[in-house]
């Protein structure tokens, strides 16, 4: 998997910005259910609905699975801070 900060990398062409083959294929995850494991070990499970020039991740109908064998608890819409994204990858299928 591609490391997180690498995404940030673009490409400067007639002034303009252009994103990166890595934002753009990030983007492309858009509206898909995404698995996150988290600095605490904890995981978060929800729709991708947003990212930022940081490459912060907004996730809606998240749940969280924390370490062990504890239940799963509803959190709704949440960000996650980049800096804390252990690694990422699509949940499931199209």
């Amino acid at each position: 998997m591609t490391p997180l900060y690498t995404i940030m990398m673009h490409a400067e062409l007639d002034g303009q910005k252009q994103l990166g083959p890595e934002m753009a294929e990030l983007l492309e995850w858009l509206g898909r259910c995404l698995k996150i494991v988290i600095s605490d070990g904890r995981v978060l499970m929800g729709t991708f609905l947003q990212t930022d020039v940081d490459v912060n991740i907004v996730l809606g109908n998240c749940s969280e699975y924390p370490v062990g064998n504890g239940l799963p608890k509803f959190l709704g819409t949440v960000k996650v801070p980049c800096e804390h994204i252990v690694c990422m990858c699509i949940h499931g299928g199209p």
